[in-house]
């Protein structure tokens, strides 16, 4: 690990390999690693430090050594990545001290007998280590050090991080001779090293994984990779060999790891070294995990063509900048951290647990009891100590790590069942089972809040293709949904049957209850709820069933109990080299322009592109689709709300407030419409979400009130504050009680929710009921997310005739839900938003899958034309206009009909 910064674009090929070896030892099969013949799975840190702790000496300390490794043997950390090279003279800077190797074929005695106990160590916890052999780096030595050797020239250490010197320096060690000599030397003296504390030669001790030709190894020549790796097999046929790579940024993918003699793959992701992310803009955070997501998926499909594994063998961030804290401080929260790990987290789960290629990852560096001051913290010598240190205070960070160990080792235990109709046990089934059975998810959520697999709540919802979710607890299998046909219980019923089919096979219900609200007692059929004809409900414990129906026709279909046998076609597939229609596929900034999207009827209904997206010519499109046509046509907000603007009612002059991300003002869709801007602690200057939901409710071309004033106060949601957006809408209160009685702000969108069942927001959730209650006493009518308080749902319209409301579906595309009563249904999908990432670049991007966020303005954005014409009309009396005015659907859910609410709201009486 080292700063670094470039990339290069992954060329693919493919091959095959499959190394054996003792049961003892792990090997690859069928581009899977296993151990004794089963899968094997493993979490990992870089302790590259081990052997030097481990001396018995100076620099060493065994005490400390031993409760780092039960430590993490504690947290189900199973694979430590360690420097088994160093070289001296000790005296040179930015370097680990004392070294191994002081001068060619020389070595210091202790510093090896460290490295004999720490194996000996790891190996007696039932850990194992990989080994790295070189580095490309200055921190240890390496490469440079054997070409200063060999010239008798001083190694030119980077100033102020200018590495183009010091790299054409190191890399003139692959052409020399006596460099390659020493260091194959140096090969198989470890190799061939008897371990004075287990009494085993190096290339037989079980407690080794793999060996590791170099850290970052970048600018070797071609066939480097494959005779460095042949000459190893030569000397231990017992363990396997990797390369030590980035990735594309240090290389070739494909070519660094094609050789028959590398057993599986490698690459390290560092958002920050590599411009993505800056610690004191956390708005720059959310691309840098797009970026490294990207990374990731491009490098497991690499690998899948491969047949190898792949393992992110380095993946650090830095601590949260705040106002009492740097980045280094072990003091400093971390939770910006936190997320990227468990994105990261997700991302190998994800890939492992339906069969890709991914086998583990190594979190970059464990620094474990030492802080800065201390020697051997887990930043090297070269780097300001804490940098990417992560402490055994992070308490929040060990239990990511964690939860991933609990969750990998699953994986490792589970015996794949050979039916094609996989199997779970509804209560006792794990998050790994359903990964197992099912794949990755299109998305986690719990109410309208969407989480990383990494960062679940304890309760959580799965979606998947095909209308098909799981419900979790404690990441325990609850429910079982089915909003489409497919699943067939009792041999009889699916989603579709009739109420009187499911009566016979289910039997007559102890009670009906007719036109009341639904209570779900178990046994009850509760029949035309609310007086809603044909929307029913039917629960049976004893069965495991429960039943939704609309029409009198089951609509969902839940299973509460016993043993499920997965249909075959909600089964994990074979990865296909374009993904299913119904999937969301980030496409922003990408170029696709080498893809060939012409064997679909249209681009994933899901998609999200913007203006930077770059795509393949015509011939390779959908017949009749041009990403630019449906841009522009998804800024129409539909329904008629373009012909309401177009009879002279766009909300002029009305105010309005918005709670969100920072933005920037000067994007064109509401240029000078923000008539007043407050930070509330972001710190930071743009993001994706802020322009996008201003432009959705006064945007000039997206908006549903382009002629309305905003209030805007930024908010760090990020946070889990709610603290944060309490503050922020009692600056709009503030902001509204200096306004004259006839032009006050009437509505506050706000795309979050900071309180209630489902919230993501873990603090001071109390604070923003307490907010709203003073907004409400103000005069304001708060929207928000929230499912005890808000009362927007989503839905979205027919692209193809987006003016009319009865084509309308509950939900999003690829993901339909239950009418809830008491919710008015509003289009988040398919939109276009603002976009201004980098202050300046103005543009706009696409979202076939638009969330409740996009919701949420669009209806402020709708009361706003109504205040326009009728300022009379209080915030309470506006709500029930627009359920009135809603179009009501055969299935009870309800969509907002702005031409009909505006009618309304014409007509309306003034409360007296």
């Amino acid at each position: 690990m080292h700063r670094r910064s470039a990339a290069v674009v992954i060329i693919m090929s493919s091959a095959m390999l499959t190394s054996c070896a003792s049961p003892e030892f792990v090997a690859v099969s069928d581009g899977r690693f296993v151990l004794g013949g089963r899968p094997h799975y493993f979490t990992g840190v870089n302790f590259w430090q081990g052997m030097n702790l481990a001396v018995n000496g100076p620099g060493g300390d065994r005490r400390r050594l031993g409760k780092e490794l039960d430590h993490l043997k504690q947290l189900g950390v199973g694979n430590l990545r360690v420097m088994a090279a160093s070289e001296g003279p000790n005296t040179e800077p930015f370097r680990i001290t004392p070294a191994l190797m002081v001068a060619p074929r020389e070595y210091d005695a202790l510093v090896f007998d460290g490295l004999d106990y720490l194996v000996a160590q790891i190996g007696a916890r039932g850990m194992r280590a990989v080994m790295v052999l070189n580095n490309f780096w200055e921190w240890s030595g390496g490469m440079a050090q054997y070409v200063s050797w060999h010239e008798k020239t001083p190694i030119p250490y980077p100033a102020d991080y200018d590495w183009k010197k010091f790299c054409a320096y190191a890399t003139r060690f692959y052409a020399c001779e006596p460099c390659q000599n020493w260091f194959r030397d140096h090969i198989a003296t470890v190799i061939n090293r008897t371990n004075s504390y287990t009494g085993r030669a190096y290339r037989e001790e079980p407690a080794i994984f793999a060996w590791e030709l170099a850290n970052e190894p970048r600018y070797y020549p071609a066939g480097w990779i494959d005779e460095t790796a042949r000459y190893i097999k030569s000397l231990d046929e017992n363990h396997l060999v990797t390369t030590g790579s980035e990735g594309s940024v240090g290389g070739d993918f494909i070519s660094t790891h094609d050789s028959r003699h590398i057993d599986y793959t490698t690459i390290h992701i560092w958002p920050q070294n590599w411009g993505w992310y800056d610690p004191e803009n956390p708005a720059t955070y959310a691309i840098a995990e797009e970026n490294a997501r990207d990374y990731f998926r491009r490098h497991t499909d690499a690998a899948q063509k491969l047949g190898k594994p792949l393992v992110l063998e380095e993946f650090g961030l830095a601590r949260d900048w705040e106002p009492l804290h740097d980045c280094y401080d072990p003091a400093g929260p971390t939770t910006l951290r936190d997320r990227f790990f468990s994105a990261m987290f997700e991302e190998v789960l994800a890939s492992a647990s339906s069969g890709g290629p991914a086998g583990g990852a190594n979190i970059w560096a464990w620094s474990g009891q030492a802080r800065p001051g201390d020697a051997w913290t887990g930043d090297p010598p070269h780097e300001k100590p804490g940098w990417y240190s992560v402490f055994d205070t992070d308490a929040s960070t060990l239990a990511i790590v964690a939860g991933h160990s609990r969750d990998m080792s699953a994986l490792t235990k589970a015996d794949t069942p050979k039916s094609p109709h996989m199997e779970l046990n509804i209560g006792t089934a794990t998050l790994a089972d359903v990964l197992r059975v099912f794949g990755k998810p299109l998305e986690c959520r719990w109410g309208d809040r969407k989480f990383s697999l990494g960062n679940r709540p304890e309760r959580y919802v799965l979606e998947y293709p095909g209308y098909f979710s799981v419900y979790m607890k404690s990441d325990r299998v609850v429910e079982l949904r089915h909003h489409a046909p497919g699943f067939v219980f009792q041999g009889r019923i699916q989603v579709g049957s009739s109420l009187e089919e499911v009566l016979e096979v289910t039997g007559p219900p102890t009670l009906t209850a007719v036109g009341k609200p639904n209570e779900f007692l178990d046994g009850v059929l509760y029949k035309d709820i609310d007086g809603a004809k044909g929307y029913c409900y039917y629960g049976r414990s004893e069965q495991g069933v429960r039943f939704f129906f609309s029409g009198y026709k089951i609509t969902a279909l839940y299973l509460t109990n016993g043993i499920y046998r997965a249909p075959r076609d909600l089964l994990v597939r074979p990865q296909r080299e374009e993904p299913d229609e119904s999937f969301m596929e980030d496409l922003r900034w990408k170029d696709v322009s080498k893809r060939n999207f012409s064997d679909q009827k249209t681009l994933a209904p899901a998609i999200w592109f913007n203006q930077k997206t770059v795509w393949p010519p015509p011939a390779r499109l959908p017949a009749g689709c041009d990403p630019k046509t449906l841009l522009v046509r998804a800024m129409n907000p539909g329904l008629g709300v373009r012909e309401i603007h177009r009879k002279g009612i766009t909300g002029k002059g009305v105010n309005v407030g918005i709670i969100d991300q920072p933005m920037y003002l000067d994007h064109p869709e509401f240029s000078g419409k923000i008539v007043a801007y407050h930070d509330v602690g972001c710190g930071s200057k743009s993001s994706m979400h802020g322009p996008a939901v201003a432009s959705l409710l006064v945007g000039a071309n997206c908006g549903t009130a382009p002629g309305a004033r905003v209030y805007y106060a930024a908010a760090p949601s990020w946070t889990a504050d709610a603290a944060y957006q309490a503050k922020a809408l009692d600056w709009i209160v503030e902001q509204n009680a200096d306004l004259p009685a006839w032009n006050k702000i009437r509505v506050v969108s706000v795309s979050a929710a900071p309180s209630g069942p489902g919230s993501p927001f873990d603090k001071n959730q109390e604070t923003w009921d307490r907010a709203c209650a003073r907004a409400e006493a103000a005069g304001i009518l708060v929207l928000d997310c929230t499912t005890h308080r808000g009362f927007i749902g989503a839905c979205w319209y027919d692209a193809k005739d987006p003016e009319n409301v009865a084509q309308c579906t509950p939900g999003y595309p690829g993901m339909a839900f239950m009418p809830m009563p008491g919710r008015l249904l509003v289009p988040a999908s398919p939109r276009t938003t603002a976009e201004e990432r980098d202050k300046g670049e103005c543009a706009y991007q696409y979202c076939g899958r638009g969330g409740l966020s996009w919701a949420i303005p669009y209806c402020a954005g709708v009361l706003a034309l109504g205040w326009e014409l009728r300022p009379d009309l209080p915030g309470q009396q506006m709500r029930d206009l627009l359920f009135q005015s809603a179009h009501l659907r055969k299935d009870g859910a309800k969509i907002i009909n702005p031409p009909e609410f505006i009618r309304l709201v014409r007509a309306a009486k003034a409360p007296p």
